[in-house]
């Protein structure tokens, strides 16, 4: 949250490794101010029913694909092709990838139904919300034809 507040800090070319400062500052301040706004606008049984039918529809669909596995070829295809070298051919291919794995996330859920300590549940809800970020993390360098610090267009138009 804190390097989502876009502070720019340290500028257009902060690296993973700078990104604590926006960590602890500003994600403090972006939680508090979240909560005073929740605290101001939210009905606690509102939101209670919308999560517990979240819940209903994840523990009702099918677990034909493993999302483990999904995960894994996710994480392969963003380490060998949108890391800081990347062109529009790879991205393309991973941002396909990334379409039919959404496609498939019905067929995907999870093995344990119980609602306390469910680890499986938590790993799939990270998943679910990685594989938008990572819709967005490609469809972003796709659009950027210039390089610009951590983000290398290695297209020969681009470059």
């Amino acid at each position: 949250v804190g390097e989502c507040a876009n502070q720019r800090v340290h500028g257009g070319n902060r690296l993973g490794g700078n990104s604590l400062l926006e960590l602890v500052v500003f994600g403090k301040i972006a939680g508090e101010n979240a909560a005073k706004f929740e605290n101001k606008n939210a009905k606690i049984e509102d939101a209670k029913a919308k999560e517990e039918k979240t819940l209903g529809e994840i523990f009702a669909q099918k677990n034909e694909i493993d999302f483990y596995g999904q995960r894994d070829i996710l994480g392969e295809l963003f380490y060998k092709n949108v890391g800081i070298v990347r062109s529009e051919v790879e991205l393309s291919e991973v941002y396909k990838t990334v379409q039919d794995i959404k496609a498939k996330l019905p067929l995907m859920g999870v093995g344990d139904k119980s609602k306390i300590y469910n680890t499986n549940l938590v790993e799939f809800l990270e998943f679910v919300n990685a594989l938008e970020i990572c819709e967005l993390v490609v469809a972003g360098a796709l659009e950027r034809k210039e390089s610009c610090g951590a983000h290398f267009r290695a297209d020969e138009e681009c470059a």
